[in-house]
């Protein structure tokens, strides 16, 4: 894909100077921090947002909040540029059109196959399924298929950026091959069928993909909030039926609230508000605790992906949800247990913290800008590593085993895509030569 910053002689709008942030790891993160911010401070005590009153905010522990995401943006701000220029140097590797073509043709077949064999999982496991759904008891689904889990289920997490891709395609590029509109209607309703297992992270997965390949591929295309209405509002009307089909009854019996709107306006503000409300907590009790607890650290966990931590960490077996270890001093819900990527770095590094965020956002900041600016199918892996970037307010996905099956699928289908570009390029050089 070509860079983001060749774009053309004009002035960009609005739309695209908000959209541009969510290539820059360094402020993807930062509007969901802010909006988690107004949720947190406006938070009713009820509950509803996920917790019954807010953390009492000391100005060591905003210190230190502040401190930690200051330092977020500055290492991936600087590793964004340098990962820019190394990109730009290695945009002439690649095979062409051709072989990105053939890598997504694999990719969709990784991605289908993933949801399909999940969705074989559940119905052999809980064939009431279609019950549950008209219940609204949605999280059966997922109950159901994380028993005897197997590694091959987690190829639907492949459905997020496929469909991210698709989505591209159908919106912006409208490419006129019919095995390409086929892959691509292919990977939408997988995307949906992924989402109903209580995955609901591929639709947005899959509409940063979108949004990141027109913004690398087509810089000259104008893109204005009027032209989003329409898509935004498909899949603001997605999301909430399946928020609403899994979690009706929940709020319903807690909080008395029965409309799709009412769900979804709590839903986000839970997830939104949640992170605040712990990465506030987990300052505070850094701030106050003994600079010396570093002999405890065990970063070896920041760095292995989840799906090999101890089953003590876990708290689900489809990949790993770190532990809540910091129930202990903060007023959280415990169904809520993405509550923010200092709280999962605090764990294990403790007073090596800040050292170890700067140089892993820094890495990792360089890898996703650079994969990026190159003309491969591999570049969607960069748009991943993005993601998780703009994912920081809730969560350090840096080491989630979902992240690395997504990558190394990509990776297989982009190796896999090259190869079979090549035997094509010989066998008609063959021809040719007859």
């Amino acid at each position: 894909m070509s860079s983001p910053n060749q774009l053309p002689n004009r002035a960009k709008t609005s739309a695209e100077w908000f959209l541009g942030l969510l290539l820059q790891p360094g402020f993807s993160f930062l509007p969901a921090l802010v909006v988690g911010g107004v949720f947190w401070a406006s938070a009713p005590d009820n509950g509803a947002y996920g917790f019954m009153h807010p953390t009492q905010v000391q100005l060591p522990s905003l210190l230190y909040f502040i401190g930690f995401y200051v330092a977020a943006v500055l290492a991936a701000t600087l590793g964004s540029m340098l990962g820019r220029r190394i990109g730009t140097r290695l945009q002439h590797i690649g095979n062409g059109p051709t072989a990105f073509q053939n890598a997504y043709y694999v990719f969709t077949a990784i991605a289908a196959s993933g949801v399909l064999l999940a969705w074989l999982k559940v119905l052999s496991v809980a064939p009431h399924v279609i019950r549950d759904l008209a219940e609204l008891n949605g999280n059966a689904m997922k109950i159901a298929l994380t028993e005897d889990y197997s590694v091959l289920y987690s190829l639907r997490y492949a459905a997020g950026p496929a469909a991210g891709v698709a989505l591209f395609h159908r919106l912006s590029l409208r490419p006129k091959s019919k095995m390409t509109r086929l892959c691509d209607w292919i990977n939408l309703v997988a995307v949906l069928l992924g989402a109903a297992l209580s995955q609901r992270m591929l639709i947005t997965q899959a509409c940063f993909v979108a949004v990141g390949c027109h913004l690398l591929a087509l810089p000259e295309r104008r893109i204005s909030w009027k032209s989003m209405l329409i898509p935004a509002g498909c899949i603001l009307v997605i999301a909430t039926a399946m928020t609403y089909v899994r979690n009706a009854n929940f709020y319903a019996d807690r909080y008395n609230v029965k409309t799709p709107a009412g769900v979804m306006q709590i839903q986000i503000a839970r997830y939104l508000a949640a992170p605040m409300q712990v990465s506030l907590s987990v300052s505070r009790f850094a701030a106050y605790s003994d600079s010396e607890a570093s002999h405890h650290s065990n970063m070896k966990y920041l760095l292995l992906p989840t799906f090999l931590h101890d089953e003590s960490r876990k708290t689900d077996f489809s990949g790993g949800v770190g532990e809540q270890w910091y129930l202990g001093f903060t007023d959280v819900d415990k169904t809520l247990t993405t509550n923010s990527a200092l709280a999962e770095i605090y764990q294990d590094a403790q007073g090596n913290t800040f050292v170890f965020a700067c140089i892993a956002f820094f890495v990792f900041a360089v890898i996703a800008s650079g994969l990026i600016q190159l003309n491969m199918f591999i570049s969607v892996a960069g748009l991943m590593l993005l993601y998780s970037f703009a994912e920081i307010w809730r969560e350090y996905q840096f080491n989630n085993g979902l992240v690395y099956f997504q990558l190394v699928a990509i990776l297989a289908a982009t190796v896999i895509g090259i190869a079979i570009s090549n035997l094509q390029t010989i066998k008609f050089r063959r021809y040719q030569t007859r």
